[in-house]
């Protein structure tokens, strides 16, 4: 697949709007060999383990490393030395030239601890139904690797979002209730006056 200069290599979506579907493997192998260009890779993001932040189902784009060292609340790709799969998680620790990582809403205290030989990219860019989304990567992203270690407590974050959601929602449709119901007496009113000159003229 060809690529303009910066654009992220992809193969979430095809140009024909399907999707495209790759083993791990398949996924894992064009990964390093987008990455070793020195591209950035966008693919679907499967599973709920960094859930509320990243969901299931989100479009990723993966930067390669040479960006910057990896610094405590990034996420980043690692590829797992054990199962050669892609695992995206967060950073919540550095020690001795190793990064403990470990996903948002994981209950396991880390996934492990890894060398940036294992590190594959960075995420920069997470897109839910077509729009990016921004939070869990800026500042707050250290407060998050912070939080994520304490058990439950990002189950409870994630709960308090999904509410808040729910309440925009309802704020949402209240509103669209009121706007109907000031369309409905606008077109009364004039259905009034019309017939109140109808009734003049006769």
């Amino acid at each position: 697949m060809r690529s303009r200069r910066n654009e992220p290599v992809s193969f979430a979506k095809a140009s024909t709007g399907n999707e495209l579907s790759l083993s791990g493997t398949a996924v894992v192998q064009l990964l390093k060999a987008v990455i070793e260009r020195g591209k950035s890779f966008k693919f679907k993001a499967s599973g709920r383990s960094m859930s509320p932040f990243i969901r299931d189902g989100d479009i990723l784009t993966l930067s390669p490393p040479s960006i910057r060292f990896p610094r405590k609340g990034d996420v980043v790709g690692i590829i797992d030395p054990g199962t050669e799969k892609l695992v995206v998680h967060r950073v919540v620790g550095m020690k001795n030239g190793r990064y403990r990582i470990k996903g948002d809403n994981a209950e396991k205290k880390d996934t492990g601890s890894f060398g940036l030989n294992h590190i594959c990219g960075h995420v920069t860019r997470v897109e839910r139904n077509g729009k990016p989304v921004r939070f869990g990567l800026g500042p707050e992203r250290r407060a998050i690797a912070l939080l994520s270690q304490v058990p439950f407590v990002m189950r409870i974050v994630s709960k308090v979002l999904g509410l808040i959601k729910r309440i925009e929602g309802l704020r949402a449709h209240d509103i669209e209730k009121i706007r109907r119901l000031e369309d409905e007496k606008v077109r009364r009113s004039d259905d009034e006056g019309r017939r109140m000159r109808e009734d003049g003229r006769k």
